[in-house]
């Protein structure tokens, strides 16, 4: 008796969640202090503790980058205990400053009540201040909280006004969202040409979602012609990200010689790698090649196992997967059912759901921040012209350190920030 393996249903992920990754600042100019440049050394070496000294030395002068970064310390436990409250406090020093990094993690903070009361209004006030500063994940943000009615009433349109300014300025995650809502005629005119742009454009990325959205298209001729060869590669560079749905829909393809050669022993891989992440699809179809030994031994104690964490599923997948799993029962002898349990037990132990809400991007540098007013201003209080905060917002105390320097070293006193001021700065720091 064969146990057959059921279709997959269009494979449209849920909207993401709360993009919670934590970026450090680094200075994109000639640093200003030889700890300030020791500090991101130590910390790309894992010297945690090294950078956060130095780092929070420079945020009790008032510099803005490194109150961020101290922020980010606290709030991710690397360098000192974890410690949101203080992450928060950190965070508001540097925000009410207008770094938009640090609205936008603060903004974060206040939507998940971590180390402050979750109030909605002040995330959704916090991102707004960073979204005027063209910052993108502030605006997909926004565009989640109008979506789901978070704080706000729910509103499609604008949810798909904001994810289009976040998209535009290259976040992914705003892409496929906004694709999904073309996609699905929500709040936008149904759009398939839009749904695939967005959906490409978040794909050639990288984004895993998108690239399994875009093999979708591909596999089921969706707005282009269909194209099984194509379909097998996105969902492939998904899959190889550890992305489970497309995990799942590549083993399809391999199972049934779809776009590629039929390949069970591969197929069968692919489906107990979506499995152990907690896929419902990935644990049926895994649960059916086991009980028909099918690029695995046959086992139909191992097979019970997965079919039953499958009908666990909040997902549309239980009634197929109780189908399975009645008639697989009437092939199986107590010894099996004994065994099955014992194995129950340990799949769901060893289950690594993926949780996209919460995955963590290591830090990155970027040119957000080492704005060119505050790398001099940091270059001016390290040497000694300057007392005020490095916030790099110029001002009368700034254009005086400024030309206190120039006239020091002979340059004209012109009192404004320049490039060659922050060479000249950088020359002066090294003698």
């Amino acid at each position: 008796m064969e146990i057959g393996i059921p279709s997959i249903p269009p494979t449209v992920p849920k909207r993401r969640g709360v993009v919670s990754f934590v970026l450090f600042a680094v200075l994109i100019g000639a640093p200003a202090h030889a700890d300030y440049a020791a500090a991101w050394r130590a910390f790309e070496v894992g010297d945690h503790t090294a950078a956060v000294t130095s780092w929070l030395d420079h945020a009790q002068r008032g510099d803005i980058d490194a109150q961020y970064n101290v922020g980010v310390a606290f709030e991710s436990g690397r360098g000192v205990a974890q410690d949101p409250e203080v992450a928060a406090s950190w965070y508001n020093k540097s925000a009410a400053h207008g770094l938009d990094w640090a609205q936008f993690r603060l903004g974060l903070l206040y939507a998940e009540g971590r180390g402050v009361a979750k109030d909605m209004g002040q995330a959704m006030s916090w991102w707004r201040r960073a979204a005027k500063q063209s910052h993108a994940e502030s605006c997909y943000q926004l565009g989640l909280a109008y979506e789901r009615g978070d704080g706000v009433p729910n509103d499609p349109g604008l949810a798909a006004h904001w994810y289009r300014l976040a998209a535009d300025r290259g976040l992914s995650e705003a892409q496929f969202n906004l694709a999904r809502l073309h996609h699905a005629s929500r709040g936008i005119a149904h759009d398939l040409g839009q749904a695939w742009s967005w959906y490409r454009s978040a794909a050639e990325a990288g984004f895993a979602p998108a690239q399994n959205n875009l093999a979708y298209f591909f596999e089921h001729g969706l707005y282009v012609a269909r194209d099984l060869e194509r379909a097998a590669h996105w969902y492939r560079l998904a899959a190889r990200q550890g992305y489970p749905l497309a995990q799942t829909n590549l083993g399809i393809l391999l199972n049934y010689g779809r776009g590629s050669e039929k390949n069970l022993d591969e197929a069968t891989k692919w489906y107990r790698a979506a499995a152990r992440q907690g896929d419902a699809w990935g644990q049926v179809n895994l649960a059916t090649m086991i009980a028909n030994g099918l690029g695995t031994d046959k086992d139909f104690a191992l097979a019970h196992a997965w079919f039953t964490l499958a009908t666990e599923s909040e997902t549309d997948v239980r009634s197929s997967a109780d189908e399975s799993l009645q008639r697989l029962e009437s092939l199986m002898v107590p010894e099996e059912f004994s065994r099955a349990e014992v194995l129950i037990e340990e799949l769901r132990l060893s289950i690594n759901s993926v949780d996209d809400e919460n995955r963590r991007v290591p830090p990155r540098r970027t040119d957000e921040f080492g704005r060119l007013t505050l790398t001099i201003q940091r270059h001016l209080a390290d040497q000694g012209y300057y007392q005020g905060a490095v916030d790099g917002i110029p001002g009368p105390a700034t254009a005086a350190a400024i030309k206190a320097f120039q006239r020091r070293v002979g340059l004209p006193e012109s009192g404004k920030a320049s490039r060659p001021l922050v060479q000249a700065l950088t020359d002066a720091a090294a003698d």
